[in-house]
C-alpha cells in the first residue's frame, strides 16, 4: 500500500511540475515554438569555410542582426531555414542588414529547420503588422519532419514538439546522451567541421533524397497551403524563392561532392522539382514567386562566386547577390 501511495503521489507531483514549467515557460518567453531556437546568447560557427558568431535575442531566440527600425518604414518578416538566417555570414554582410537600410525588418529563420517549423512559428506568433512576409526556401525542404507514413505516431510527436516546452527539455537531455555513446563519423576539413562532406560520407545518396520531391509532396503541398492560407487571412503581400542546392549551378561543388562518396548527383543548371512546384503554387495569385533560382544558377555559372567553396550555403557576395534582387523588386 506504501509504494502504491508513494507511485500515486509521484504521479501527482510529476504532472503538476511539468504544468508549472509549461506556465512559467509560456509566461517568460511566449509560444513554444521558442524551443526550435537556441536558448543561448552567443554561439561560434567554425566550419571549413568561415568561422562565425551568433548572437541572439535571449527572449525569443531570434538571431541577433543589430536592426534599427523607423515607425514609419513598410515592415518586412523573413523567415526560412539556414539561408534565411544567413549561416556563415557575418551580420553587416546579411540580406536582413542590407535590406534594414531601407525596411523595418524581422527575421525569425533558424538553422536545420523545414515547412513545420515555418507553418507552426506563423501560427503561434502575429503577423498581422507586416505588409510582406518572404519565405526563403533551400531545395532540400522537400524533407519535412512528422511524415505519418515514415514515422510513428507522427501527429501527437509533432503536435508535442512545437507545443510542449517539457518535450523539447526531454528532447535535449536524449540528444546530450546520445552524442555521448553515438559516433557521428565527422569529416573535418583544415582542421574543422565540413557539413557537405559529413553528410555525404554518412549517406552518398543524400542528394538524391533531396531532390525527391514525390515521396513527400502530399505533405509538402499540405503544409505550404496552409502557409500560403494563414498569410493571405493577415498579411498583404507574401514572397516566396527558392535558393539552388550549389551542385545545381557550380561545377566546383560537384568535384567536391565526388571526393566524398556523393553517387547522385543532381542535373546541371536544371531547376529543381521544388522550384518549379512553388512557382506553379503562386500562380493561382496568393503569393509572388520571384525566379532567383535561375538567376543565381546563371550569375554562379558565369562568375562563381556567390557560395562557399566548400559548403551548401550562399556567402556576402551570395547575400548581397539576394538584396540586390529583393531591393529591385520590392522597390
Amino acid at each position: 500500500m506504501k509504494i502504491l501511495n508513494f507511485f500515486k503521489l509521484s504521479i501527482i507531483i510529476f504532472c503538476i511540475s511539468i504544468f508549472t514549467v509549461e506556465i512559467l515557460m509560456r509566461i517568460f518567453f511566449g509560444p513554444p515554438i521558442r524551443m526550435q531556437y537556441d536558448f543561448t546568447l552567443t554561439r561560434l560557427n567554425s566550419q571549413s569555410d568561415f568561422i562565425v558568431e551568433y548572437k541572439y535575442d535571449f527572449k525569443n531566440g531570434h538571431r541577433d542582426f543589430d536592426l534599427k527600425c523607423d515607425k514609419e518604414e513598410e515592415k518586412i518578416l523573413i523567415i526560412g531555414d539556414s539561408f534565411g538566417f544567413a549561416q556563415g555570414v557575418e551580420v553587416k554582410n546579411t540580406l536582413t542588414k542590407l535590406l534594414d537600410k531601407d525596411y523595418c525588418i524581422e527575421n525569425w529563420s533558424m538553422i536545420g529547420k523545414d515547412l513545420k517549423f515555418i507553418k507552426h512559428n506563423l501560427f503561434q506568433k502575429n503577423i498581422s503588422d507586416f505588409k510582406k512576409v518572404i519565405i526563403i526556401f533551400f531545395d532540400n525542404d522537400t524533407q519535412v519532419g512528422y511524415d505519418p507514413d515514415k514515422l510513428k505516431y507522427a501527429k501527437i510527436r509533432e503536435f508535442l514538439n512545437y507545443n510542449s516546452y517539457s518535450y523539447n527539455f526531454l528532447k535535449i537531455f536524449r540528444k546530450f546522451i546520445n552524442d555521448i555513446y553515438i559516433n557521428n563519423n565527422v569529416i573535418f576539413i583544415d582542421g574543422r567541421l565540413n557539413n557537405p562532406a559529413t553528410l555525404l560520407n554518412t549517406n552518398s545518396m543524400a542528394l538524391k533524397i533531396w531532390f525527391d520531391l514525390e515521396s513527400n509532396f502530399k505533405i509538402i503541398d499540405s503544409e505550404l497551403n496552409k502557409i500560403i492560407k494563414n498569410i493571405n487571412k493577415k498579411v498583404p503581400e507574401l514572397i516566396l524563392f527558392v535558393i539552388p542546392e550549389p551542385s545545381v549551378c557550380s561545377r566546383e561543388h560537384r568535384e567536391f561532392y565526388s571526393l566524398y562518396n556523393a553517387e547522385w548527383l543532381p542535373e546541371f543548371n536544371k531547376r529543381s522539382s521544388f522550384d518549379i512546384y512553388v512557382e506553379n503554387s503562386c500562380n493561382q495569385g496568393n503569393c509572388k514567386y520571384l525566379p532567383i533560382y535561375k538567376n543565381i544558377c546563371d550569375n554562379q555559372i558565369r562568375d562563381g562566386n556567390l557560395y562557399f567553396k566548400r559548403d551548401f550555403h550562399l556567402n556576402e557576395n551570395g547575400q548581397f547577390f539576394l538584396y540586390e534582387t529583393l531591393i529591385e523588386y520590392l522597390n
